[in-house]
């Protein structure tokens, strides 16, 4: 015979359940049999599933409890100790209002309706009591949500839980931040208030506001056909058509031409954040012509010492001449940029030679001369029998050895040697550091590219640049190196020649701080005896001299200063400060091994770049800088890394900023807003297809928990996590998300 119990499905209608429960947990299913719940259908449990309905005429429905009695009192509850009671019903109250009884004076709840037999009876209403008011908290909107139309500030009643939290206003997609300030009970006019759509997200701060640029179009000042696109900030504006800019990496200029419409991102360089006035045109142009060259070095041929500037004029360097500017004989020996009233007035008088043939005879031997344009040779060798013409300065030959004398009389054309006489080559050269060409000759070999030392400039380093047609010059080559600078075959300095890392001020400052710059002196590691400082290195031993200013120099912790006037120091050498001094390391490079992207596409450097700089006492830890790479949303990096060269310093330094790593491109997916069912907590979830509003999915957050959330919207913040499965059915109230079932 049918029993009636108490028992559990797992939907509404017992027509479509799939089992039967003992629990409302749905854990425990109940014992096989047949299970009917009104009409005349039953349907039979067999291993926990339930077959489909049968008809079962011998069913009967259960017979009906028995009429409850009417409801005489309601069931109450003291507010104050929790006591439960019962009152005499009186129908001008209701469940949930808030009585007095003849109890005692505390406020009772009214629970609900009830049999009970009872002499208490209500005696009043509660007077409410007023509360605590609500409490209003102020909003900020977040820089990324600038451009959203979104109001710049809100009030929201929904209390941050820690001292700052991020919201999302679903309404406009837009972020504001709390700052802790302390909340209110009136609202300030003008700002509203945002209850609905409005809900914390798990972000401890505002999100990052993505980098925008603008796109140029551009073409190489030198180079019209070779053209790009370059990447500038937002904001940047050019002058089109003559600015002229370089991009990071690189020293080629470019002239800006326009200025490239839509969002198409592709790019061939990043602006350096210089503009030129134009390629080779205005106050500060890319390219610099340099200016023009307008007079002669002419040099004293018997003082060296004596130098004067003359005009440009019918002769070259090397022509021996008389000048304006002063009496005697002066060679040409370089051309300047110098203007100059002095001018050339006529050749030098000639000077009387003799033209002889030497021959080595038996043995050989060797000679001394001075040549027709006055320079000397000693102990030049002659083989035996080697004839050989040469044209000498009368009385100025001398023989050794076995050597020979046949005169010819005087040299043809006067103090010119004759054709194919003169055993020396000549060339042309000029300082290894740029400019100042001579002319030099050697009996020896020598080729185009070497550097040199000549027997009328010292130890200064030179450069053959060419051959030259000149016949004679006191310049010659005494020795031959294999280039200016490198290794240890490599021509010997100028002069000596030390990098000093100073503070600069332009001014007479006793002892300037700050103006980090680099300078080049003439005694190693010894600021203060130092007698000249240059621009650059290779500038040393010219007149390409430092700028007139203050340099101050730290060393082993003490500091001095010296003030340069631009050709020589002057004053005293003041000491700043016998306490230790700060030293100051400064990005002045990056060396960049990322590879499979480029910079600004799928990444950008942030955070320390060129021009920052750390400052401390020595040593000084460079790792502090604070340098990342942001990759770009949609791409990923392996292997990065971040470090600094050097690492730690002693004086103030450059720093090279080394970064590496491998980029690639994430394959494409959709990123969603989705608030959490029940809590309304707001995250950032990936899907890799589109998913339409409103729609219920399972999701897991990057830190690993997981929950069941609606769609808003989209979002192109970063992701937070990914979408696990989409719910296809009672949304929030799926069994996936809520772990329960419905009972019966």
């Amino acid at each position: 015979m049918a029993q009636a119990d108490i028992y559990y499905i797992d939907t509404f209608n017992f027509a479509k359940a799939t089992a039967v429960y003992t629990d409302a947990a749905l854990t425990t299913l109940a014992a096989d049999g047949f299970y009917q719940m009104g009409g005349v259908t039953a349907r039979q449990q067999v291993n926990g599933v339930l077959d489909p309905p049968q008809d079962c005429p011998s069913c009967s429905k259960p017979s009906p409890d028995p009429t409850p009695a009417a409801n005489n009192a309601f069931k109450i509850t003291d507010k104050v100790t929790g006591t439960q009671d019962h009152v005499v019903l009186k129908n001008n109250f209701a469940v949930g209002q808030e009585v007095t009884t003849s109890i005692n004076s505390n406020c009772w709840l009214i629970d609900s309706l009830a049999v009970n037999g009872t002499a208490n009876t209500i005696s009043g209403v509660c007077v409410p009591d007023p509360g605590t008011p609500a409490e209003y908290y102020l909003l900020n909107l977040c820089p990324v949500s600038a451009g959203t139309g979104a109001k710049s500030a809100i009030y929201t009643s929904i209390p941050p839980t820690s001292n700052q939290f991020i919201y999302l206003n679903t309404n406009s997609n837009a972020y504001y931040s709390y700052s802790n300030a302390a909340p209110v009970t009136t609202l300030s006019s003008g700002i509203p208030l945002v209850e609905n759509g409005l809900a914390l997200t798990a972000d401890a701060a505002c999100p990052a506001v993505p980098p925008q640029f603008t796109y140029w179009f551009a073409q190489e000042c030198n180079n019209p056909n070779n053209t790009l696109v370059i990447q500038a900030p937002v904001g940047t504006t050019f002058n089109e058509g003559t600015t002229s800019v370089k991009i990071n990496g690189s020293t080629t200029c470019y002239q800006i031409n326009s200025q490239r419409l839509g969002s198409d991102t592709t790019f061939g360089g990043v602006y350096d954040g210089t503009a030129y006035t134009g390629c080779t045109s205005g106050t500060n142009p890319c390219i610099v012509v340099p200016p023009p060259n307008n007079s002669f070095v002419a040099r004293d041929i018997t003082n060296s010492s004596n130098e004067y500037d003359v005009q440009l004029g019918s002769g070259q360097i090397g022509d021996e001449t008389q000048i304006s500017a002063a009496s005697g004989c002066y060679r040409l020996v370089s051309q300047t940029t110098r203007t100059t009233t002095n001018t050339i007035t006529s050749p030098c008088p000639g000077v009387g030679c003799t033209l002889s043939i030497l021959n080595g005879g038996g043995s050989g031997g060797t000679y001394s001369y001075t040549d027709c344009a006055g320079s000397s040779y000693n102990n030049v060798s002659l083989s035996p029998n080697e004839e050989r013409s040469l044209c000498y300065q009368n009385s100025s030959l001398s023989l050794g050895g076995t050597i020979t004398e046949d005169p010819q009389g005087s040299c043809p054309g006067g103090s010119a040697p004759p054709a194919n006489t003169d055993p020396n080559s000549y060339f042309t050269a000029e300082l290894c550091t740029g400019g100042g060409e001579i002319v030099v000759k050697t009996t020896g070999s020598a080729s185009i590219g070497d550097s040199i030392h000549t027997s009328n400039t010292g130890t200064t380093c030179y450069v053959i640049t060419g051959d030259s047609t000149a016949t004679s010059t006191n310049n010659t080559i005494t020795q031959t190196f294999s280039g200016c600078t490198g290794d240890s075959s490599a021509c010997t300095p100028t002069v000596d020649c030390y990098a000093y890392s100073v503070e600069y001020n332009q001014a007479t400052d006793v002892c300037p701080s700050g103006g980090n710059t680099t300078v080049f002196g003439n005694a190693n590691n010894n600021f203060s005896a130092v007698t000249a400082i240059w621009k650059t290195q290779n500038s040393c031993g010219t007149s390409d001299y430092a700028n007139a200013g203050t340099y101050a120099f730290t060393s082993s912790g003490s500091k001095i200063s010296r003030y340069w006037n631009g050709a020589q120091f002057t004053g005293v050498t003041t000491t700043c400060s016998s306490a230790p001094q700060n030293i100051t390391g400064t990005i002045t490079s990056i060396d960049n091994n990322i590879t499979g992207s480029t910079l600004g596409v799928g990444y950008n450097l942030i955070g320390d770049t060129i021009g920052s700089f750390v400052t401390g006492p020595s040593p000084l830890d460079t790792t502090t800088f604070n340098s990342s790479i942001l990759v770009t949303d949609g791409f990923s990096i392996a292997n990065s890394s971040v470090t600094f060269n050097p690492t730690s310093i002693t004086q103030d330094s450059d720093i090279t900023l080394i970064v590496g790593g491998q980029i690639t491109q994430d394959v494409s997916t959709f990123t969603y807003l989705i608030t959490t069912c029940g809590t309304f907590v707001s995250y950032r979830i990936s899907y890799i297809a589109s998913l339409a509003v409103s729609t219920v999915v399972f999701f897991r957050t990057n830190t690993g928990q997981t929950f069941c959330g609606t769609i808003q919207g989209t979002t192109t913040a970063a992701s937070q996590g990914d979408v696990i499965q989409i719910i296809t059915s009672s949304g929030c109230n799926n069994s996936q998300c809520t772990g329960g079932g419905f009972g019966f």
